[in-house]
């Protein structure tokens, strides 16, 4: 019984070390903000999003006047001072980016954010866009 023991810690040390391995990087609270949207399977509407990287004066991330929710996998790079992409792409501020989605005006848009706490981040009172939820943004001319 004793040679049992010293596998069991060995093997629970193994999984705390393979939970750190895959640990997010901690979140920059002074980067833009990237609203996300729910999961889903890259169907929706065919409505076409397309125009330059901006960021609001809340710090909100969008495409053009328009604040976005976008798919999920997008994120702010800290180093790279740009929005990256799904695919890893990287778009720095006036640098285009097209993709499928819709069009909403109001706070109705606030029922497809994954994070219902980042609600109060962005201002609501125009139209939002909205990619389609694992939508491929790509980066546009």
């Amino acid at each position: 019984m004793a040679v049992g023991r010293p596998l069991v810690l060995v093997a629970l040390a193994l999984a705390g070390l393979s939970g750190c391995s895959t640990a997010p990087a901690p979140v920059d609270p002074n980067a833009p903000t990237v609203l996300l949207s729910g999961s889903g399977d890259g169907s929706g509407a065919d409505a076409q999003i397309t125009g330059p990287v901006t960021v609001d004066d809340r710090r909100c991330v969008g495409v053009g006047e328009y604040l976005v929710i976008w798919p999920q996998g997008t994120s702010w790079d800290t180093g790279a001072d740009a929005l990256r992409l799904p695919n890893g792409d990287l778009r720095k501020i006036g640098e285009a980016v097209t993709g499928g989605g819709y069009y909403v005006t109001g706070t109705s848009a606030q029922s497809s954010l994954e994070d219902i706490e980042q609600r109060d981040r962005c201002a609501w009172d125009g139209e939002t866009a909205i990619f389609n939820p694992g939508s491929d943004v790509a980066t546009a001319p």
